[in-house]
């Protein structure tokens, strides 16, 4: 009996040194999928605790991966970590909590990414965005990828315009939250830069629109040209930016 016990132990013992110090490229090995382009090179550390030195998708530089994966929610069947990614374009650090296979919590989420990133939903063609976002959420909950609760903001720093016209516009905020029919909306202000922005948006599974107004001040030339490129003209000579869209658009 004494030797089964100290035979199990030792298993146990071996076990636990097995997992607590399998390596992160054996780890990273079995998870990244190739269909994700996601290359990782100079990997340190263990799956606990790691570093991908290089983190790479379609060959574009995304920054160096460190994370922290807690143990005890395994228990639970839950997965834990934290996240930090730097020296890309993107920043970005936050603590995730797998639930379930649908359910995702994201707490004390901070990024940091090119002004360009908007490009795509605010579709200024004209014009090139210029300037820094910066992300702030306390608590992101995603059930099936939507988020059914969340509040947090995005501060658009340094915030400027180049292209057909040049301009800075100071710097703006958007604050976000859901309601309690799941949709996501928020409005849009500016911190007394040379643009007046006041505006709202709202976002559900069915579309998502946009209602913004623009002014600039009389002395503002340059910022006045660059708002002849953003929406439609109103009575008192400012802009009304109105984007709209669905699932069919």
């Amino acid at each position: 009996m004494r030797r089964l016990a100290l035979g199990l132990a030792v298993v146990l013992a071996i076990v636990v040194a097995v997992v607590a110090l399998f390596p992160a490229r054996v780890a990273l090995d079995l998870v990244l999928a190739p269909e994700s382009g996601l290359v990782a090179e100079q990997v340190s550390g263990t799956v606990w605790t790691g570093r991908i030195g290089d983190l790479r998708q379609g060959g574009q530089y995304l920054g160096a991966l460190d994370w922290r994966l807690h143990p005890l929610p395994l228990l639970r069947g839950q997965v834990a970590t934290d996240l930090r990614l730097a020296g890309g374009e993107i920043g970005l650090q936050a603590s995730l909590l797998r639930r379930s296979a649908s359910e995702l919590d994201i707490t004390d989420l901070v990024a940091d990414l090119p002004a360009a990133a908007l490009a795509p939903v605010i579709d200024l063609q004209a014009l090139e965005l210029l300037g820094r976002i910066e992300l702030r959420f306390e608590r992101i909950e995603l059930l099936h990828l939507w988020p059914r609760r969340l509040a947090g903001e995005a501060i658009w720093r340094d915030a400027r315009v180049a292209g057909a016209a040049e301009a800075r516009l100071g710097e703006l905020v958007a604050a976000f939250e859901t309601s309690d029919d799941g949709r996501l909306h928020g409005t849009v202000r500016d911190r007394g830069g040379p643009l007046a922005l006041d505006g709202r948006f709202e976002i559900g599974l069915r579309g998502y629109e946009v209602h913004a107004e623009l002014r600039a001040p009389p002395g503002e030339r340059s910022l006045q040209e660059a708002l002849q490129y953003i929406g439609e003209p109103l009575p008192d000579g400012g802009r009304l930016l109105r984007v709209e869209g669905g699932p069919s658009s």
